[in-house]
């Protein structure tokens, strides 16, 4: 049984978790609380940004038809690392020597 569920409303910044649900999921949880954490970010900006809803609005073609690719790197982080790759020459995607 879920003791509470902790709801982070949109419009915030999609990539980033606001910390303060977090630690307050953690705090409930060292406590003995059943709780459910869910960030509604990403579904609220997937929704509003849907093809069909920016077609219907007037949006450009382009916009449209690269919204997909662009909405996927929110979920995952290599999708833009490959969307990078094709984008810039391999010369400026090369690694930075690391110093120890």
């Amino acid at each position: 049984m879920t003791d509470a569920v902790l709801v982070f409303p949109p419009s915030y910044y999609p990539w980033f978790v606001a910390p303060g649900l977090s630690h307050l999921t953690a705090w409930l949880r060292s406590r003995g609380w059943q709780v459910v954490q869910r960030d509604a970010n990403i579904p609220a900006i997937e929704h509003v940004l849907r093809p069909e809803a920016l077609a219907r609005a007037g949006a450009p073609a382009e916009l449209v038809s690269g919204i997909g690719p662009a909405l996927a790197t929110m979920r995952d982080w290599q999708a833009e690392t490959t969307q990078l790759q094709m984008l810039l020459p391999p010369s400026t995607l090369t690694p930075l020597p690391m110093e120890v």
